[in-house]
């Protein structure tokens, strides 16, 4: 959607057409995308009480604002720079998940949360 309509976003931000920053729209909108899963994995994650994913997420979403203080000088290298580390991000989130699945599967724990689907009462 973003791409679609970034000639109007770019008008709307910038008061004009900017089609500097229209041509980054793309990379933006897949960032966000890359950023966006890592986030659910990580929610995921702390929601399963898989702490060592939660860890993982913790330190490379430092590492990532710290390359994106690093070498973003301008904005096409703050966005290559991220989205790279942003991908990279996410693999070493999924590989903690992956890696936290198969150790508590071979442990024979249960592997993913099971709530229980009873409703709660309260009692008086």
């Amino acid at each position: 959607m973003i791409t679609v309509f970034r000639g109007l976003l770019t008008r709307s931000i910038f008061g004009h057409a900017e089609a500097s920053a229209a041509a980054l729209t793309g990379r933006f909108a897949l960032l966000m995308f890359v950023i966006g899963t890592i986030e659910v994995l990580g929610n995921w994650a702390l929601a399963s009480r898989w702490f060592k994913v939660v860890y993982a997420q913790l330190a490379v979403s430092i590492l990532y604002v710290s390359l994106g203080l690093w070498f973003g000088n301008n904005p096409v290298n703050l966005l290559s720079v991220l989205l790279g580390a942003g991908i990279a991000a996410f693999f070493i989130v999924l590989a903690a998940c992956r890696l936290t699945f198969a150790h508590l599967k071979t442990r024979g724990t249960a592997t993913l949360p099971n709530p229980s689907l009873e409703p709660v009462v309260s009692s008086p």
